[in-house]
Parts: structure tokens; C-alpha cells; sequence
């Protein structure tokens, strides 16, 4: 079989059959041929040995019997091993985790001693522990030194997650028009986030539950994200005179906000290899951001017209002259306009400087006039909006 084979090899690589002869009796064999030399070189020193009947071989002979040399020096492709780094790069570049792997109690119950250990005052009850799925969320983040904004409808304690896996109805899978990874599809409970349905307590329910779960994976320091959170909620909660014709941010505004400030976080950690505390500190302390983000809107005034039966027919005689003064007493506030073009930069108009209750020296906005002019932009004189009328033009 041996011999049978080496025949058979030599000649498909177009080996004379008058050396393949002379090869098969001198008991040459395919795995001893295999193994004759370490290199192609090195069949020069050994023509002589291999075919002492021919005094020089021809060149397309030499070249053909080393082809046929290397072709046996080639694994075969069933036996390659596969290359653990490519396995490992797959592995990491694939899609298939779609949420954070559920943590086991045994690992839950060691971040909660590491938590009490480290903030004994803490107390952690169902209403203020985070759920299993934000600790796994957090957790995920953490291990893999890849911080994102985690969405406020995934923020539920303990206690909210399971009122909320008792309010879901069972669903029953309808496998006749349900593909496979439909049935296998993971639906996390969450919470519905709008301006109806949640205010100020809603916004610190999560911003707190963020952070307890942070903490409980070591992301960071407690006291660092609570000042995150503190700095958050006095701007949102900051008390505005009704005189300002000022509004703070919605539920869907602070979140918005929320989720931007959290991708500068996840910015300074992964492209600049920040830790979480310094990231939450830089954007806390050192950076103004937060508070452009939630500053205070202008409010929106409605605008009132006169309906049909506000209308004063002949009939009514004296009583014409009262019902035109009642509703020139109803025109409402002044609308002024909240920003400025100056040099090709847009700036924020003072809206307490309007009425002549801004006193502060260094206040961050502009004290321009905000009457809007024929063409809705702004007067942009160095008066307010009550010395509008009796300031020259």
C-alpha cells in the first residue's frame, strides 16, 4: 500500500516511471520520501543517494520530484487546529448577548455584604434595593469597562419589579407566525417614562436606584454618584418666580439630559481611560453642562382669541363700551424673546432683567431687551423690556 502510493503520488507530479522504478526498489516508501530532507536545498546532496543508477538527472525530473516532496510537507485541512485568537475575537465581536447575564444569588449575596461592608449606614429594603436585572445591567458595564446610559424605564427596585412581572398578563406563545428567535426573544419589564404619569419623586426614585446599583458592583463610590444626583435635582427643582415667565425641564427633558451627560461619562471612561469616579466628578464639578442642560424655558404663552359669542350685537345698547374694556383688560402677558444673535452667536436672554428683579453682577445671561421687533427677533438694547416704551430708538 505503502510502496503502491508513493507510485501513484510521484507520478501525478510527472515523475518518469523509469525513476519512480528505481525508487520503489530501493524500498523508498511515501513517508519515508516525506522525511527524507528538512528543505527543498537539501535534495542537492542527495541525487546521488536516491538514483546512484543515473549519473545527472534532468531539470523538469528534479523539479518534479520536489513539488511532489512538499506537497507532503502540507498538513492536511481537516487536521489545522483552529486559531484560539480568532475564536476568542468571534466571540467577543458576536451579538448574540442581547441583555446582561443574569448574576446567580451566590454573587448578589457577596456584592451586598462588600456593600454593607464598605456604607454600613445604607439600608437596602425592597423599595430602595435595584432590581436583579439593573445590578446585572451595572454589573455588565463594570466587568466590561464599557459605561452607558442605562434607560430610566429599565431603573426599578425590587419591590416595582415584581408589582410589575404580577401586572404583566401570561402570553402564550402563537408558534404557528413566530419565528424561533421571537419565542426565545427576552422582554425586560420596565416602566412607562412620560410627563403624565411622573414627577420630581419619580426622577429621584431612579437617579437613586442608579446609583445604589453602581455602588453595589464597585463601579464607583456611593457618595461620588450621589452628588451627581444632588446636583441634578436642585436644578430641576430650583424655585422660580412666576414673574420670570420661566419653566423647569419635563420628565422627558431631564432624561434627555440624563442620557447625554452619561455619554460624556461613557466618553472620558472608554476614550480616555477615566475611572467612573473621575468621570462622574469631572461632569458634576468641573464641567457646566448639567447645568446648560437643564436650565429653565421660557413658558409658552397661549394665545387667546375672541370667539363668536363674545361678540356684542346692536341690541345690547349701554352695555357695548363694557364688553370691548373687559376684553382689552384679557390680552395676557407680554411675549418676549428668550435669545439673541450677537455676532453670529446665539447668547440667552435675562428674563428677570426684563422686569428689574436681576441683580446679579455676574449672571450668565444677557441683559438685552427682549421685546420682539416687526421681524420676531429681539430689540437687543441695554434696557429692559419695561423701559422698552420710554427708551428712544
Amino acid at each position: 500500500m505503502a510502496d503502491s502510493s508513493l507510485e501513484a503520488h510521484l507520478g501525478f507530479y510527472g515523475v518518469s516511471p523509469g525513476l519512480i522504478s528505481s525508487l520503489m526498489v530501493s524500498g523508498w516508501t511515501i513517508d519515508s520520501f516525506a522525511a527524507c530532507t528538512d528543505s527543498a536545498s537539501g535534495f542537492d546532496d542527495l541525487w546521488g543517494e536516491m538514483f546512484p543508477d543515473q549519473s545527472e538527472l534532468a531539470l523538469v525530473q528534479k523539479a518534479s520530484i520536489k513539488a511532489a516532496w512538499k506537497k507532503l510537507q502540507q498538513p492536511p485541512a481537516s487536521s489545522q487546529a483552529p486559531d484560539p485568537t480568532s475564536q476568542a475575537a468571534s466571540s467577543v465581536n458576536s451579538w448574540n448577548e442581547v441583555q446582561a447575564p443574569k448574576l446567580s444569588a451566590q454573587t448578589l449575596a457577596e456584592l451586598k455584604r462588600a456593600f454593607f461592608r464598605d456604607y454600613p449606614s445604607e439600608v437596602l429594603s425592597p423599595d430602595t434595593c435595584p432590581s436583579g436585572r439593573l445590578i446585572a445591567m451595572a454589573h455588565a458595564q463594570v466587568q466590561k469597562k464599557d459605561i452607558a446610559w442605562i434607560p430610566w424605564k429599565y431603573r426599578l427596585s425590587h419591590q416595582r419589579l415584581e408589582e410589575v412581572q404580577m401586572a404583566r398578563p401570561t402570553k402564550m406563545a402563537k408558534t404557528e407566525h413566530t419565528s424561533l428567535h421571537q419565542l426565545l426573544w427576552d422582554d425586560p419589564p420596565s416602566i412607562e417614562v412620560s410627563n403624565a404619569n411622573m414627577g420630581y419623586n419619580g426622577i429621584r426614585t431612579m437617579l437613586e436606584l442608579n446609583a445604589t446599583a453602581y455602588a453595589l458592583v464597585q463601579g464607583c463610590h456611593l457618595g461620588r454618584i450621589k452628588a451627581y444626583n444632588l446636583k441634578f435635582l436642585g436644578l430641576i427643582s430650583t424655585r422660580l418666580d412666576s414673574d420670570l415667565g420661566l419653566r423647569h425641564v419635563t420628565v422627558l427633558e431631564a432624561q434627555a439630559a440624563d442620557r447625554m451627560l452619561w455619554g460624556i461619562i461613557a466618553d472620558l471612561t472608554t476614550d480616555k481611560g477615566w475611572s467612573l469616579n473621575d468621570s462622574l466628578h469631572e461632569v458634576t464639578v468641573l464641567r457646566s453642562d448639567m447645568i446648560g442642560l437643564l436650565q429653565p424655558r421660557p413658558k409658552t404663552i397661549p394665545r387667546s382669541f375672541p370667539s363668536e359669542t363674545t361678540t356684542v350685537s346692536n341690541t345690547k345698547g349701554k352695555g357695548r363700551g363694557k364688553s370691548k374694556s373687559k376684553k382689552g383688560a384679557s390680552s395676557g402677558n407680554p411675549k418676549w424673546v428668550s435669545t439673541i444673535q450677537l455676532q453670529g452667536t446665539s447668547h440667552s436672554i435675562c428674563m428677570r432683567y426684563q422686569s428689574g428683579t436681576c441683580s446679579n453682577s455676574n449672571c450668565r445671561f444677557k441683559h438685552v431687551c427682549a421685546i420682539p421687533k416687526s421681524d420676531g427677533t429681539a430689540c437687543g438694547g441695554n434696557h429692559s423690556a419695561k423701559d422698552h416704551n420710554s427708551t428712544p430708538h
